[in-house]
Protein backbone atom coordinates (compact mmCIF):
# COMPACT_ATOMS: atom_id res chain seq x y z
CA UNK A 1 0.00 0.00 0.00
CA UNK A 2 2.99 2.50 0.56
CA UNK A 3 4.15 1.55 -2.75
CA UNK A 4 1.09 2.70 -4.38
CA UNK A 5 1.03 5.49 -2.29
CA UNK A 6 4.36 7.44 -2.65
CA UNK A 7 3.45 5.85 -6.66
CA UNK A 8 0.92 8.80 -6.86
CA UNK A 9 2.47 11.56 -5.25
CA UNK A 10 5.31 11.13 -7.11
CA UNK A 11 2.55 11.35 -9.93
CA UNK A 12 1.99 14.78 -8.89
CA UNK A 13 5.67 15.60 -7.57
CA UNK A 14 7.90 14.23 -9.92
CA UNK A 15 10.85 16.28 -8.18
CA UNK A 16 10.59 15.26 -4.94
CA UNK A 17 13.35 13.63 -3.38
CA UNK A 18 11.38 12.45 -0.17
CA UNK A 19 9.23 10.63 -2.42
CA UNK A 20 11.41 8.60 -3.83
CA UNK A 21 13.44 7.76 -1.05
CA UNK A 22 10.25 6.84 0.82
CA UNK A 23 9.40 4.48 -1.63
CA UNK A 24 12.87 3.02 -1.88
CA UNK A 25 12.46 2.13 1.65
CA UNK A 26 9.21 0.79 1.59
CA UNK A 27 10.48 -1.70 -1.65
CA UNK A 28 13.44 -2.62 0.45
CA UNK A 29 11.12 -3.47 3.17
CA UNK A 30 9.61 -5.99 0.49
CA UNK A 31 13.36 -7.22 -0.46
CA UNK A 32 12.84 -5.32 -3.80
CA UNK A 33 16.02 -4.39 -4.06
CA UNK A 34 16.62 -3.56 -7.67
CA UNK A 35 13.45 -1.05 -7.16
CA UNK A 36 14.83 0.72 -4.67
CA UNK A 37 18.08 1.39 -6.07
CA UNK A 38 16.19 2.62 -8.58
CA UNK A 39 14.25 4.67 -6.16
CA UNK A 40 17.49 5.49 -4.31
CA UNK A 41 19.13 6.74 -7.57
CA UNK A 42 16.39 9.02 -8.45
CA UNK A 43 16.79 10.60 -5.11
CA UNK A 44 20.52 10.72 -5.24
CA UNK A 45 19.88 12.28 -8.71
CA UNK A 46 17.09 14.85 -7.62
CA UNK A 47 19.46 16.10 -4.62
CA UNK A 48 23.20 15.03 -4.45
CA UNK A 49 23.91 16.92 -1.68
CA UNK A 50 21.43 15.00 1.08
CA UNK A 51 22.61 12.19 2.93
CA UNK A 52 19.28 9.70 2.89
CA UNK A 53 19.09 9.30 -0.70
CA UNK A 54 23.00 8.14 -0.21
CA UNK A 55 22.04 5.75 2.75
CA UNK A 56 19.07 4.45 0.64
CA UNK A 57 21.22 3.78 -2.49
CA UNK A 58 23.83 2.14 0.02
CA UNK A 59 21.08 -0.12 1.90
CA UNK A 60 19.59 -1.19 -1.69
CA UNK A 61 23.15 -2.04 -2.86
CA UNK A 62 23.69 -4.02 0.50
CA UNK A 63 20.93 -5.83 -0.32
CA UNK A 64 21.72 -6.51 -3.57
CA UNK A 65 24.84 -8.37 -2.56
CA UNK A 66 26.82 -5.26 -4.66
CA UNK A 67 29.10 -4.49 -0.97
CA UNK A 68 31.68 -2.18 -2.47
CA UNK A 69 29.13 -0.37 -4.67
CA UNK A 70 27.25 0.07 -1.23
CA UNK A 71 30.61 1.23 1.03
CA UNK A 72 31.03 4.18 -1.97
CA UNK A 73 27.41 5.53 -1.15
CA UNK A 74 27.82 4.95 2.62
CA UNK A 75 31.30 6.97 2.28
CA UNK A 76 29.31 9.91 0.02
CA UNK A 77 26.76 9.92 2.55
CA UNK A 78 29.72 10.29 5.17
CA UNK A 79 31.38 12.82 3.35
CA UNK A 80 27.98 15.26 3.48
CA UNK A 81 27.76 14.17 7.56
CA UNK A 82 31.19 13.25 9.18
CA UNK A 83 29.60 13.02 12.08
CA UNK A 84 27.38 10.78 11.62
CA UNK A 85 27.91 7.81 13.98
CA UNK A 86 24.73 5.85 11.86
CA UNK A 87 26.52 6.65 8.51
CA UNK A 88 30.00 5.94 9.60
CA UNK A 89 28.66 2.24 11.19
CA UNK A 90 27.58 1.56 7.66
CA UNK A 91 30.49 2.73 6.21
CA UNK A 92 32.21 0.47 8.20
CA UNK A 93 30.10 -2.74 8.10
CA UNK A 94 29.85 -2.10 4.43
CA UNK A 95 33.41 -2.63 4.44
CA UNK A 96 33.68 -5.64 5.96
CA UNK A 97 30.75 -6.77 3.80
CA UNK A 98 33.03 -6.09 0.42
CA UNK A 99 36.21 -6.98 2.08
CA UNK A 100 34.52 -10.89 3.04
CA UNK A 101 33.37 -10.92 -0.45
CA UNK A 102 36.59 -10.10 -1.93
CA UNK A 103 38.07 -12.73 0.31
CA UNK A 104 35.36 -15.40 -0.90
CA UNK A 105 36.70 -14.27 -4.55
CA UNK A 106 40.91 -14.37 -3.98
CA UNK A 107 40.83 -16.77 -0.97
CA UNK A 108 42.56 -14.38 1.43
CA UNK A 109 42.69 -14.52 4.91
CA UNK A 110 43.01 -11.07 6.60
CA UNK A 111 40.56 -10.21 9.21
CA UNK A 112 42.56 -9.18 11.72
CA UNK A 113 43.55 -6.55 9.10
CA UNK A 114 40.31 -5.38 8.48
CA UNK A 115 39.52 -5.14 12.53
CA UNK A 116 42.87 -3.13 13.28
CA UNK A 117 42.27 -0.78 10.28
CA UNK A 118 38.59 -0.32 11.15
CA UNK A 119 39.80 0.34 14.92
CA UNK A 120 42.42 2.87 14.10
CA UNK A 121 39.68 4.79 12.11
CA UNK A 122 37.46 4.40 14.81
CA UNK A 123 40.10 5.87 17.36
CA UNK A 124 41.37 8.98 14.80
CA UNK A 125 40.20 12.17 16.30
CA UNK A 126 37.58 13.85 14.22
CA UNK A 127 39.11 15.90 12.31
CA UNK A 128 41.95 12.98 11.50
CA UNK A 129 38.86 11.18 10.52
CA UNK A 130 37.41 13.44 8.39
CA UNK A 131 40.26 14.30 6.34
CA UNK A 132 40.62 10.70 5.91
CA UNK A 133 37.37 9.52 4.53
CA UNK A 134 38.13 13.02 1.73
CA UNK A 135 41.02 11.46 0.64
CA UNK A 136 39.51 7.71 0.34
CA UNK A 137 36.98 9.10 -1.38
CA UNK A 138 39.08 10.42 -3.90
CA UNK A 139 40.50 6.79 -4.68
CA UNK A 140 39.48 5.04 -7.54
CA UNK A 141 40.71 1.71 -6.91
CA UNK A 142 41.54 0.04 -3.94
CA UNK A 143 45.33 -0.18 -3.98
CA UNK A 144 45.07 3.76 -3.89
CA UNK A 145 42.84 2.90 -0.76
CA UNK A 146 45.64 1.24 0.83
CA UNK A 147 48.15 3.67 -0.41
CA UNK A 148 46.26 6.37 1.44
CA UNK A 149 45.63 4.06 4.65
CA UNK A 150 49.60 3.70 5.22
CA UNK A 151 50.09 6.93 4.68
CA UNK A 152 47.86 7.97 7.25
CA UNK A 153 48.50 5.58 9.69
CA UNK A 154 52.87 6.20 8.92
CA UNK A 155 51.76 9.85 9.63
CA UNK A 156 49.70 9.28 12.79
CA UNK A 157 52.00 6.89 14.05
CA UNK A 158 54.80 9.65 13.58
CA UNK A 159 52.69 12.14 15.44
CA UNK A 160 52.54 9.84 17.77
CA UNK A 161 56.27 8.87 18.58
CA UNK A 162 57.01 12.50 18.47
CA UNK A 163 54.27 13.13 21.19
CA UNK A 164 55.59 10.23 23.39
CA UNK A 165 59.35 11.80 22.75
CA UNK A 166 58.31 15.15 24.01
CA UNK A 167 56.95 13.05 27.56
CA UNK A 168 59.80 12.03 27.92
CA UNK A 169 62.13 15.16 27.71
CA UNK A 170 59.75 16.95 29.92
CA UNK A 171 60.14 14.34 32.82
Amino acid sequence: EAIDLYTKAIGLDPNSEVFFSNRSAAYANLKRWREALDDAQEAVGLKPGWVKGHVRRGNALTGLGKHEEARKAYLKASQIEPNNEQVQKMLVAAAEAAKKEDKKATGAEDDALTSAMNDWIAALPEKAREKLVGDLSKCEAEEEEWMVLVASATADSTKVRAKEKEALIAE
